[in-house]
C-alpha cells in the first residue's frame, strides 16, 4: 500500500481503494460526543465513492451489491468518553445504544466506548447493536491474544472479575435443540504483558513465571472460588489460559520444570475448583539474536493423580498458509499436527465418567492401570533407570460362551460394571515382570451394581489367578446388589388409585392399556390378567419379568459364588480387596510383608477404607 497525502491506496493501477473505514474519537463526556455524533457518521457516508481522489477507481467496484454496507456492515469506531454522567454500567450501556437506527445505516460494524480505563462496552450489527457482554471491559483488537474464537463450541456468558486484567466467562456446550446441557465449564484467560520483561536470561523468565505467573494464578483461583459460590449449575474440566508477551531467551524445555513446580504446590486447589486444563503461551529465542518461537504449554490433569504436560511450538504448513502445532521434543503431544484454532471440544463420554466417578469420591476404573504405571515409577525412583515396558496390561473379558479372553479395547467399551485386567509389573525387585490379575468395579455403570454378568467375570478372572498361581487384587467401587427396572415397562404403566383425591392412600392395582399391551405382550416383559372397570378395557399387572436379564432377585445368585471363589483364594494365592484404594500403598504393603510380586507368600484379605 502507499500513501498520497492523507489518502491511502493499494499498489498497482487496477487495484481498487480500501473500503473499510475506522474512527478513533475522544470527546470529554457523552454529552459532547452525542452532540458531536452526527459529525463522526457522516464521515462514513459512501467516503470512497464520494472522494474525487477514488471516483475512477471506484466506478466498477462500487457497482451493484458491493456498496451496500447497510447489508454488510464494515465500518468500525471507537470512542472514548473521559468522564461519564453515571458510574451504572448498565445505565451507561442503555444509553450507548440510541444511535442504533443511524448506525446501520451508515454500514457500521461495530463501535466500542471506552470509559475510565480499562471499562470497554462493545456493540456490534450482527447483535442488532446490543452489548456484546463477553467483550465487556475488553479492547476488541486484543481478543486474538485471548483466542476467544477457540470457545466457540460453547455458548458463553461473561462473569464480572474484581481484576479487570482477566477475564472470566461459564460457558454451555453447544446441543441440539431441545437437547438438556450438562457440559458447563468455566474459562478464565488473561494476557501478562510487561515493557520491563523482556529479558535475556532463564533466571529472569524464572521470576516472570514464580513472579507474574503466580500471582496471576492465584487471582485466577479466586476468582473462581468467587464465582462457584454465585452460579447453581455444577461445572466440571475449568480451563485456564495465560498469554506471556514478554519474549525470552532460553530453552524450552526449562519451561516444563518451572510451571510444574508452580501447579504442585497449588494442586490441591486445583482439583477443588475442578481446573482440569490450563494453556501457556509465551515467545522465546534460543540464542540472542535467534528467531522468536511462539510455545505452547499444555497441562492435563483429569484423572486428579497424573499432571500430563505437552510442549509445542507454533509452525505454518508450506501447503496451507495455516498456523498449526508442532510437538517440541521428543513427546508427541494430541495436539500434534492440529491448528492452533481448532475450538475446545465438549466434555466426551470418558470425561463424563471421569466426572462421574471422581463426583461419587472415587477413580474411573480405566485409570487403574496407569495408576499403577505411576506407583511403579515411584518405586524404580527418579531417572531413566526404569524398563521402558514397566507395566503391560490387558482387559479380561468374557466371550459369548463365557469364557475368559484377553483383549485390548478403548477405555469406555465396557457393557457391565465390572472390569478385569492382567498386568505384567517390572519392579526392582523382580525386574523380569511378575503378572497379577486385577478386578474393579465400574462406578459409573449402574453405580457399580452386581449382576450375574459382573458375577460371572470376577468369578472367572479370581479363578485364573488361582489356576496360574498369581496375585489377584480386587478394588471395590460399588453399590450391592443390583434393583433392576424394567425399562420397557416403565412409561407405560397406569394407576388405579383407592382413592383418587388423596394418593396418599395407596393404590388398588397397576395396569396397561390395551394398546401398550398389545406393543409389549410378544416380549413376554410382564403378566397381566385383562378386566373391565370403569367402562373401559385394563390390563392389571401381576408380574414384571423384564425382557433382560439382571433385574430382580437372580442378581443375588451369584453372591455364595463370589464369596465361595473369594475364600478358596484367601488360601492359595495372594489376595488383597480393597476399598477406594491408594495403588502406592498396595505395593509397598507387598513389599513390607514379603510379598512382592517376585514370590509367593500366605494368601492375604486386606480390606482399607479411605477416611
Amino acid at each position: 500500500m502507499r500513501r498520497q497525502g492523507s489518502e491511502l491506496f493499494l499498489e498497482g493501477a487496477l487495484s481498487p481503494p480500501c473500503q473499510r473505514m475506522g474512527a478513533m474519537v475522544a470527546f470529554s463526556s457523552f454529552d459532547h460526543f452525542k452532540r458531536c455524533f452526527d459529525e463522526v457518521i457522516c464521515r462514513f457516508a459512501d467516503p470512497l465513492c464520494e472522494s474525487s481522489l477514488f471516483s475512477d477507481g471506484c466506478s466498477t467496484f462500487c457497482d451493484g451489491e458491493s456498496c451496500k454496507v447497510r447489508e454488510n456492515p464494515i465500518h468500525i469506531i471507537n470512542v472514548s468518553i473521559k468522564q461519564a454522567d453515571t458510574e451504572d454500567d448498565d445505565a451507561l450501556v442503555k444509553a450507548f445504544t440510541v444511535f442504533k437506527t443511524l448506525l446501520y445505516e451508515y454500514g457500521i460494524r461495530r463501535i466500542t466506548f471506552l470509559r475510565e480505563f480499562p471499562k470497554y462496552f462493545t456493540f456490534r450489527a450482527r447483535d442488532e447493536f446490543h452489548e456484546d457482554r463477553i467483550y465487556r471491559n475488553l479492547e476488541p483488537a486484543l481478543t486474538f491474544q485471548l483466542e476467544l474464537n477457540r470457545m466457540r463450541n460453547f455458548d458463553l456468558t461473561a462473569v464480572p472479575c474484581a481484576h479487570h486484567r482477566m477475564q472470566l466467562y461459564l460457558g454451555a456446550a453447544r446441543v441440539e435443540e431441545g437437547a438438556e446441557v450438562t457440559d458447563y465449564r468455566f474459562f478464565i484467560r488473561a494476557i501478562i504483558r510487561h515493557s520491563d520483561l523482556i529479558t535475556k536470561l532463564f533466571s529472569s523468565f524464572h521470576s516472570l513465571c514464580r513472579n507474574e505467573g503466580e500471582r496471576l494464578l492465584l487471582e485466577a483461583m479466586d476468582e473462581l472460588e468467587v464465582a462457584f459460590s454465585n452460579i447453581s449449575t455444577r461445572t466440571d474440566c475449568n480451563r485456564i489460559f495465560l498469554n506471556f508477551v514478554p519474549t525470552v531467551i532460553m530453552d524450552p524445555s526449562k519451561i516444563e520444570e518451572s510451571v510444574r513446580s508452580m501447579v504442585m504446590r497449588y494442586g490441591i486447589r486445583l482439583w477443588k475448583l475442578r481446573v482440569l486444563q490450563a494453556e501457556l503461551k509465551i515467545n522465546i529465542r534460543l540464542t540472542t539474536s535467534g528467531d522468536v518461537i511462539p510455545i505452547r504449554l499444555f497441562l492435563t490433569n483429569e484423572s486428579g493423580y497424573y499432571l500430563d504436560i505437552s510442549l509445542y511450538k507454533e509452525v505454518t504448513d508450506p501447503s496451507t498458509g495455516q498456523i498449526m502445532f508442532q510437538s517440541y521434543g521428543d513427546k508427541q503431544g494430541p495436539l500434534h499436527s492440529m491448528l492452533i484454532n481448532t475450538p475446545y471440544v465438549t466434555k466426551d463420554l470418558l470425561q463424563a465418567k471421569h466426572f462421574q466417578a471422581q463426583t461419587l469420591g472415587t477413580t474411573y476404573v480405566y485409570d487403574f492401570p496407569e495408576m499403577f504405571r505411576q506407583a511403579l515409577f515411584k518405586l524404580w525412583g527418579p531417572g531413566d533407570s526404569y524398563p521402558k515396558d514397566v507395566l503391560m496390561c490387558n482387559e479380561l473379558v468374557l466371550d459369548s460362551q463365557e469364557r475368559l479372553v484377553q483383549m485390548n479395547r478403548l477405555p469406555g467399551d465396557n457393557e457391565i460394571g465390572m472390569v478385569a485386567f492382567r498386568m505384567k509389573m517390572k519392579t526392582p525387585e523382580y525386574p523380569e515382570g511378575r503378572d497379577i490379575i486385577v478386578i474393579c468395579n465400574d462406578i459409573t455403570h449402574m453405580i457399580g451394581s452386581f449382576g450375574p454378568q459382573e458375577d460371572q467375570l470376577f468369578f472367572r478372572a479370581s479363578e485364573l489367578a488361582r489356576e496360574e498361581g498369581i496375585p489377584c487384587i480386587y478394588i471395590a467401587a460399588n453399590s450391592g446388589a443390583r434393583i433392576g427396572l424394567a425399562e420397557e415397562i416403565r412409561h407405560m404403566f397406569q394407576v388405579t388409585w383407592i382413592d383418587p383425591d388423596d394418593p396418599y392412600k395407596g393404590f388398588k392395582y397397576l395396569y396397561l392399556t390395551p394398546q401398550d399391551y398389545t406393543l409389549i405382550s410378544s416380549s413376554n416383559s410382564v403378566h397381566c390378567h385383562h378386566v373391565e372397570e370403569g367402562g373401559e378395557s385394563r390390563y392389571i399387572i401381576t408380574d414384571i419379568i423384564g425382557k433382560e436379564d439382571g433385574l430382580g432377585v437372580e442378581n443375588l445368585r451369584g453372591s455364595g459364588t463370589i464369596a465361595g471363589e473369594t475364600s478358596q483364594a484367601y488360601k492359595e494365592i495372594i489376595t488383597i480387596s480393597m476399598v477406594r484404594p491408594n495403588i502406592y500403598l498396595i505395593l509397598e504393603d507387598m513389599k513390607s510383608r514379603g510379598l512382592s510380586p517376585a514370590g509367593l507368600g500366605k494368601a492375604v484379605l486386606l480390606h482399607w477404607t479411605q477416611a
